[in-house]
């Protein structure tokens, strides 16, 4: 016969025997409440569903009523208790008036201290207290195990640990009945109190070794915090992968628990460690972007550490491709690796020995060899190198330029030098008219360059230079100018012979610039001068202009016999200047058509006017005699024109078997050759005025001939020496 929950408490308030309460299954927990004993009605056979429908957990169970008459526990009632938040419900399935529901809450418990059995556990007595049931005595055991920290009411105890609370039924079944508190002032003590339904400690004590709850005594007295470090990824760290490894280290003066961590606003998960998390390390998925990860650690007392946290990024990448066509290199390496989208990288192209850069092509193209680019996905580039051109070439170059008008300018018109290097750039200076110039640039693998100069403020001039990189004739052309005037550029490069070897043209010269017959406005004397060319082809120019005036240059002679004539004279302000040939006629050694100008000059003796002309050149190769004579002459004459003389003068004379030059005429006169250069001077008498007027010059020996000048009151006259008729 089934009991309702009624009887059985009529039953027990006439009987006044205990009742046992034994659960198998349940076993929970909920928070102190206050509240009232309740009933429950509702239909017999909807009961079960009703109480789920309500919220309850449902567990069945067995309720046994001790009958004294029996002297056991014979009553047995078929029930379900059910549980929802913070109330416990006991269900009896009676056909008679059920079912009926007692809602029992903590609130109606009172604890009073009966015993202090050990440091671990605490027995209480526990009573029901309600007007329809009066009094059954209880007996509660209190268990002690860690849980989280929790806040103390004010005025209770300060570094305190909230640790869960077991209330063990008689019976075997477990539920809450209490709380209890863990207080920590020092590592390695613990004291455990109790608190009651009201939040007043009803009993507390010291304990300073072994285990509350299976936690060590020390554990829970634990107040340091673990620190916690995050080693990968570093702060403003890129990544190419959507995938990043994220790895720490974490430690605690006891043990670290636990490692937990959260990508940008993910959840918080738990990392991996193979060694209590002296290592740890977690797999994130990362946004495209910037990404952050957070971490923290927990001890064994959920101590935690503070937050840590690195801002990162993660970018898309692409493949480059980056190829090579000739001899050359690219630095850095970056063909085939995965570069970052829309990120600045930077390459450069290095040929190797004796080849050069000439330029990219591909996805992109540039004559630099240092290429900066922003990377993009299929992007192919590709370094291309040519045989240097410039092995056979580099050296120095020498050369002239001139506008193409009949008269030249002496403000557009001068000479250059340029030193060539291996690599194709270059150094020298362009001497345009009274200013020398530097320049200083490089030519391309096609052989071309472009520079500018600056005579002045105001005035910019650009010079354009090819060189023949084909057929490497050693020459390099172009032309010089701006908007207002323009000239043609030509130089050669000085050879370069072999050891033992020389130059074809090595040896001694001498040349004259035949003067003008209008002797009063240019110089009516002849010009001369000696010339030696060394064995590497170093031509070294010394001489007289007719006006007096000193002449010289020193420069390299080409292979093919050029010589790029251009001596300033008169501070630079006037000049000589012209292509002179080395030939090998019958009657001279030596051609050319060079420009002499003189500026007007105030105060000068001579030509203080100024003048320009352009004699044709004569030259011959000199041989110093050893037993012969110097030219094939043996009795010539010498003769004195212009100068301002009021008559030509002529003297014979007779070369003698040593060199000497006799006079055989009553004028006097007196001459010498200087037979290691052929140099001629003397003085002969001025028939009108009978002055001595010294005269010098030089002689060709193709020509069998003498030529010079001397200088007269404001004018120039001519010396000459001939066969006689």
């Amino acid at each position: 016969m089934k009991t309702s929950l009624k009887q059985l408490a009529a039953l027990a308030l006439a009987a006044s025997f205990p009742i046992l309460l034994h659960a198998t299954t349940v076993t929970e927990y909920w928070p102190m409440h206050s509240g009232d004993i309740k009933y429950y009605t509702g239909t017999a056979g909807n009961a079960y569903t009703e109480f789920r429908s309500a919220g309850f957990s449902t567990y069945d169970m067995d309720l046994y009523v001790y009958d004294p008459d029996f002297g056991d526990y014979s009553r047995e009632l078929s029930a379900t208790v059910g549980y929802s938040g913070d109330r416990l419900a006991l269900i009896e399935y009676g056909a008679d008036a059920g079912p009926y529901s007692y809602d029992w809450s903590p609130a109606i418990h009172s604890l009073e201290e009966t015993s202090l059995a050990n440091s671990t556990s605490r027995t209480f007595d526990s009573v029901i207290e309600g007007s329809s049931f009066g009094s059954i005595p209880v007996t509660v055991t209190i268990s002690v195990s860690a849980a989280g920290t929790v806040k103390v009411p004010a005025g209770t105890f300060n570094q305190c640990k909230n640790v869960s609370v077991k209330a063990k039924l008689q019976g075997g079944a477990t539920v809450v009945s209490a709380q209890a508190w863990v207080l920590a002032p020092k590592v390695g003590q613990i004291k455990i109190a109790v608190i009651n339904s009201s939040g007043s400690v009803v009993g507390w004590e010291s304990l300073t070794d072994g285990t509350v709850g299976g936690i060590s005594v020390k554990d829970l007295a634990n107040q340091i915090p673990p620190t916690l470090t995050i080693t990968s990824p570093t702060k403003g760290q890129r990544f190419s992968n959507s995938v990043a490894t994220v790895t720490g280290t974490a430690k605690d003066n006891i043990r670290v628990t636990a490692v937990r961590y959260k990508l940008n606003e993910d959840p918080w998960k738990l990392a991996q460690t193979s060694n209590g998390w002296t290592n740890w390390s977690a797999e994130a998925s990362l946004k495209v972007g910037s990404n952050y990860i957070a971490a923290y650690a927990l001890d064994t007392m959920s101590n935690a550490s503070p937050v840590m946290s690195v801002s990162f990024n993660y970018v898309l990448s692409a493949p480059l491709i980056v190829q090579t066509n000739g001899s050359g290199i690219v630095t850095p390496n970056y063909g085939g690796a995965l570069l970052e989208i829309d990120k600045l990288y930077t390459l450069t192209a290095k040929p190797l020995p004796r080849n050069l850069f000439v330029g990219w092509s591909g996805s992109l193209t540039s004559t630099n060899s240092k290429l900066s680019f922003s990377m993009q996905s299929n992007l192919v580039l590709q370094a291309n190198f040519v045989t240097n051109p410039f092995v056979a070439l580099k050296g120095n170059f020498y050369g002239l330029f001139s506008e193409t008008n009949e008269v030249r300018n002496p403000d557009h018109s001068g000479a250059f030098t340029l030193s060539l290097l291996e690599a194709g750039t270059y150094s020298g200076s362009f001497q345009l008219g009274a200013k020398k110039l530097g320049a200083k640039g490089a030519f391309n693998w096609l052989g071309q360059t472009v520079l500018s100069l600056k005579p002045s403020v105001t005035e910019t001039v650009t010079v354009v230079l090819r060189l023949d990189v084909t057929n490497q004739t050693q020459w390099v052309e172009g032309t010089i100018g701006n908007a207002l005037w323009s000239a043609p550029v030509a130089g050669y490069r000085a050879p370069v012979y072999p050891k033992g070897a020389t130059s074809p043209l090595a040896g001694k010269y001498t040349l004259v610039l035949p003067g003008s017959d209008d002797a009063a406005n240019q110089p009516g004397g002849d010009s001369y001068g000696t010339i030696a060319v060394s064995a590497s082809g170093a031509l070294k120019l010394a001489g007289k202009l007719a006006d007096g005036t000193a002449l010289s240059q020193g420069i390299p002679v080409s292979a093919d016999g050029w010589w790029a004539w251009y001596s300033p004279l008169y501070s630079s302000k006037g000049s000589v200047y012209g292509w002179m040939h080395f030939t090998n006629r019958l009657d001279s050694n030596l051609e050319g058509k060079p420009s002499w100008i003189k500026p007007a000059v105030a105060n000068a003796k001579y030509y203080p006017l100024g003048f320009t002309n352009a004699p044709d050149a004569l030259g011959s190769a000199y041989i110093s005699p050893t037993t012969n004579r110097v030219v094939a002459l043996t009795n010539g004459v010498m003769a004195f024109l212009h100068g301002n003389l009021v008559q030509s003068i002529t003297n014979n004379v007779l070369l003698s078997s040593n060199n000497a030059i006799v006079n055989l005429s009553s004028n006097k006169l007196s001459a010498k050759i200087t037979l290691s250069t052929g140099l001629l001077a003397g003085s002969v008498t001025d028939t009108n005025t009978g002055k001595a007027i010294p005269f010098s010059g030089v002689l060709l020996q193709k020509m069998n001939a003498g030529y010079g000048y001397f200088l007269g009151t404001n004018q120039s006259g001519e010396v000459l020496i001939t066969p006689s008729p």
